[in-house]
């Protein structure tokens, strides 16, 4: 079986399952769970998650990639393992230390006590880090995506259960601090990689191994958070509460897209990619065909946000909130170009090339943060007009040409012939939409359509063959 049958019978397995466990976790969960509990328990919680999804950011900083991409052998998997149960504990503590400052940043003393008890799951959390990356690099894929729709699935069972008992807003708690539990020992069953807890002199061997890798990342998610949230910050605060009401429901568009695309497609890239390396293969122009492929994906999801902005808002929360269809399209322009620009990453840490990702990832977010500057001046709209620009004509091509082209080592022909289209046909989109244009809006988006069939026609049709000899082979035809 070749490297692209394989990934995306990885693909198609493990997103059938991603997929199907978020339909359970963003539907199903949610529409139960609202008959028992109301907003201002929902709302509970979330003021603590603000501070523990930021430290979430730090439990696992490169590990999984240190594990995928390392030849050494189970020892010093043991040894990474060690490694992550330390962060965790370390990360816990310092939720804790939290607790009661968080409740006097509210005014809240509710939250002491269930700051220290989400606090335990940075610990529960770190023992599933290794054995998951252990299976990736198995690729047992089949295997973790129906263990994660087994564990979520029980974990809204529970949920529900206490929720329906009185238990309130721990039913929110409780349930993720434990369901990480849950995975370690449904890994486990697969992986045999058993628990090791090794002394500090071990653990301090561990992190001089993996140091760059774990430093590199952990700065970057640390700039990276903050760019990323620059222009919710920008528009609360210079045009007030309604208007990031608007743009952030529209901007969860953004948000779903990565995680339709990379959720499903980073957890099968990374290894195969890897491992393709290790056999010789050429795994840049493996990568520009998955990423190719998997754009059909980002026009589907972007081109109705375009097209159908109003409709679309009006079906979904009606007449008060028209207002989202404003910001809407823009985020519909920059779904395809970025969701395959963020996929990059992966090739950085196959080089073993993490300093580099990091050194070209802080001007990177400058360039973002330049653009939710510049549209502060004018509105709210503005801030996400200049933000689109900036990422389309300054960052992705400074980012081609230092990352794609002087670090990764891709041709200039590689880059210009899959690369050079997108932008120019996205920032084209950007600027139509910007000066209500729709007949050129709806052409360019045509053009995008058929730039990604002749660049990935063959492939298409393989993929289209594949599916219909398993169906056929399936009904016995």
């Amino acid at each position: 079986m070749g490297f692209k049958e394989k990934f995306l019978k990885n693909v198609a397995v493990f997103g059938g399952y991603s997929y199907l466990s978020w339909f359970f976790d963003s539907l199903v969960s949610t529409i139960i769970l609202s008959r028992f509990l109301g907003p201002e328990e929902y709302g509970f919680v979330a003021l603590i998650y603000v501070f523990s999804g930021f430290i979430m950011l730090f439990s696992n900083t490169g590990l999984s990639y240190a594990v995928i991409r390392s030849d050494y052998g189970l020892k010093y998997q043991k040894i990474v393992f060690n490694l992550a149960i330390w962060i965790g504990v370390f990360l816990a503590i310092g939720l804790c230390i939290m607790a009661y400052p968080i409740t006097l940043i509210y005014g809240k003393p509710d939250l002491f006590w269930p700051t220290i008890v989400i606090s335990i799951q940075f610990l529960t959390h770190s023992i599933t880090i290794v054995p998951l990356a252990v299976l990736q690099k198995k690729f047992e894929f089949k295997y973790v995506g129906f263990s994660n729709f087994i564990v979520i699935v029980s974990t809204i069972a529970i949920m529900i259960l206490m929720a329906a008992l009185g238990f309130s807003y721990w039913s929110l708690i409780i349930p993720l601090v434990i369901q990480p539990i849950f995975k370690y020992f449904m890994y486990e069953r697969k992986a045999r990689f058993g628990f090791h807890i090794y002394n500090w002199k071990m653990t301090k061997f561990g992190y001089r191994k993996i140091r760059s890798l774990m430093e590199s990342i952990s700065i970057f998610n640390f700039i990276n958070y903050f760019a990323r949230n620059a222009d919710n910050f920008a528009v609360g605060k210079f045009y007030g509460e309604a208007s990031l009401g608007l743009y952030d429901r529209a901007y969860k568009f953004l948000y779903m897209a990565r995680r339709l695309v990379n959720t499903v497609l980073g957890p099968v890239l990374f290894p195969s990619l890897n491992d393709a390396k290790n056999k010789g293969e050429d795994y840049r122009s493996h990568f520009l065909d998955i990423i190719g492929m998997v754009n059909f994906i980002n026009l589907a999801i972007a081109a109705p946000l375009i097209l159908l902005a109003k409709p679309i808002t009006l079906v979904l929360w009606g007449q008060d909130w028209v207002g989202v269809a404003d910001y809407m399209p823009y985020i519909g322009a920059i779904i395809p170009l970025q969701t395959m620009v963020i996929a990059a990453m992966d090739l950085y840490m196959i080089e073993k090339n993490e300093r580099a990702y990091l050194t070209l990832g802080i001007p990177l977010s400058l360039i973002l943060v330049g653009g939710i500057i510049v549209g502060v001046f004018f509105s709210a709209l503005h801030i996400i007009r200049f933000y689109s620009l900036a990422f389309v004509l300054i960052q992705t091509p400074v980012s081609l040409y230092f990352g794609h082209y002087k670090i990764l080592k891709f041709s200039g022909k590689q880059i210009l012939k899959f690369w050079g289209p997108k932008v120019i046909i996205t920032a084209g989109l950007v600027f139509s939409i910007w000066f209500g244009t729709p007949l050129i809006t709806s052409i360019l988006l045509l053009l995008f359509f058929l730039d990604t069939i002749i660049y990935q026609g063959k492939d298409l049709v393989r993929i289209f063959r594949l599916l219909k000899n398993k169906l056929l082979n399936k009904s016995g035809v």
